[in-house]
């Protein structure tokens, strides 16, 4: 094990439900912004009215019927060559909890 990863907190504290929001990663940066959270936060909307999804496309998804969230993750100490490699952890991780479901 790598000596950094046991000073890394835990992702998922505070978990933070909203009923409706715009955009998960909106409000996420604006809490950051405004010092109200942090590495491991994590905002999840039972409903969004206008979610982002990559290369500026738009992410609509009716009530109910998607996950929406954001996880604030500080990168750190990754160096920007291995900050992908988090995405892809990111991914195999949903992948191997929904496979369960």
């Amino acid at each position: 094990m790598l000596p950094y990863l046991s000073t890394i907190p835990p992702l998922g504290q505070p978990f933070t439900v909203l009923p409706v929001v715009d955009s998960t990663n909106n409000y996420a940066m604006a809490q950051v912004q405004a010092g109200k959270a942090g590495h491991g936060s994590v905002f999840m909307a039972l409903e969004q009215t206008a979610g982002k999804g990559q290369r500026g496309k738009h992410w609509l998804s009716a009530s109910g019927e998607n996950i929406a969230m954001s996880i604030v993750v500080d990168p750190y100490p990754l160096n920007i060559t291995q900050q992908q490699l988090l995405s892809f952890a990111v991914a195999l991780a949903c992948y191997d909890l929904f496979k369960k479901y």
